[in-house]
């Protein structure tokens, strides 16, 4: 490390919220601070106005003006004399973000194929591209646009193999086989498959009646969410009522901690999700570090993390013209119910083979370790932005930033 790192605006999730983007942005910014680098994390949801929040080293500060804050964002960008400006978030949302920012670097999920061209023009705006998955990559290249390989990570010393039996003596699923879904229910489109994996169960268990009273289905969501289904009502239309588990009422409003989803994890015999489309899925590299091995779809980030020894992929009923074409005006795929009850019926029976799948996705899940992501892929890059910063002098690394710096870390401490 310099002894002037890069001082770095990231402007996202605030670090605390127990979501996709929170989580991202604590166990990126917080492993960055360790290693030296200096954090603004520019928060457009999860903080109110009031002063600034001192997280380990990560200086979190509320974004409320303009479009999801992103002027206060370019206001922090100067304020801070921050080297590079890094949008973790959906990045088509954030137009002038880019524009506004004299270093920006994009770190978001990308799940279409066939973005309209307004899109990969705002794409291009970016110095630096940042993609979650090599699908995104490759249809970043397909349109022109070159990009790193920068992956989700997971916290193996949380996300591990546990007793199985044990955990699921914990939550009452003693002698059950089970299903488990972790899975947003926030919009009407349901991109997360809800109601298709809902018929493929009810298919299955009407073709295989005997093994009804052995399983059950967790399915950590909120079921009644205003922004989404009510998953409720589709599971007593699909006679799951005796099936599925949703999650309790109680726990949206903080959800649980991390070594609590851990056990969760481990109660699974088999994860289920089968999206439209994910630009990542960090519930499905959880659960593969627990070594449970999943059922997915076999679009977009899907194959390249089940593979074929790691998992089953539900085919996509739809291709070409067919495909679903989204708000946003990009392209995604439907999975095959059908298939995806084949590949249900596949994981329940195949004890040997989902053992062998569990334990496979352990070892895999190994790589995308965030300490060791941290080493091999951030700070790399880091450092190879900071030889192009000061080599064009982007506002450069002086003394009397670093003495700036010091004066702000200095309040937000007090």
């Amino acid at each position: 490390m310099n002894k002037k790192p890069l001082t770095i605006l990231w402007h996202s999730v605030s670090p605390h919220i127990r979501s996709g983007y929170g989580k991202t942005t604590y166990n990126i910014c917080k492993r960055l601070v360790n290693a030296g680098y200096r954090i603004v994390i520019s928060a457009y949801y999860g903080l109110e106005p009031g002063g600034v929040l001192n997280l380990g080293g990560m200086l979190v500060v509320p974004a409320k003006q303009g479009p999801f804050g992103q002027l206060s964002a370019a206001n922090y960008a100067r304020q801070f004399k921050t080297d590079i400006q890094v949008l973790n978030t959906d990045w088509w949302a954030f137009t002038i973000f880019p524009s506004r920012m004299h270093y920006p670097v994009l770190h978001s999920p990308m799940d279409h194929i066939n973005y309209p061209n307004w899109i990969i023009e705002l794409t291009k705006q970016y110095r630096k591209v940042l993609a979650y998955c090599k699908f995104q990559q490759k249809e970043l290249k397909r349109r022109g646009i070159d990009s790193y390989y920068m992956p989700h990570g997971v916290d193996t010393k949380i996300y591990k193999p546990l007793n199985k039996e044990k955990c699921k003596q914990a939550y009452s699923l003693s002698g059950k086989f089970v299903f488990g879904t972790v899975a947003a229910n926030t919009d009407k489109e349901t991109r997360k498959s809800h109601l298709e994996m809902m018929k493929a169960m009810q298919y299955f268990l009407e073709q295989n009646p005997d093994v009804r009273k052995d399983i059950a289905w967790i399915y950590h969501t909120n079921p009644k969410s205003v922004q989404g289904v009510d998953l409720s009502i589709a599971c007593n239309k699909y006679g799951l009522d005796d099936i599925i588990r949703f999650m309790s009422p109680e726990i949206e409003e903080l959800l649980l901690p991390e070594e609590e989803m851990a056990k969760l994890y481990n109660c699974f015999d088999v994860f289920l999700l089968a999206s439209r489309r994910e630009g990542f899925c960090l519930p499905l590299l959880e659960t593969m570090a627990c070594g449970v091995p999943a059922i997915g779809h076999s679009f977009s980030s899907f194959p390249e993390l089940i593979g074929s020894n790691r998992g089953w992929l539900a085919k996509s009923l739809t291709t070409g013209l067919n495909m679903v074409t989204t708000p946003i005006l990009g392209d995604c795929a439907l999975v095959d119910v059908y298939d995806l009850a084949e590949q249900i019926k596949k994981a329940y029976f195949s004890n040997k083979q989902r053992e062998r799948y569990g334990r496979n996705a352990y070892k895999f899940a190994l790589q995308f370790d965030w300490d060791l992501l941290i080493q091999t892929k951030w700070i790399p890059f880091l450092q190879e932005v900071e030889e192009e910063v000061r080599a064009k002098d982007i506002y450069g690394i002086s003394e009397e930033k670093n003495e700036l710096w010091e004066q702000v870390a200095k309040r937000a401490l007090k």
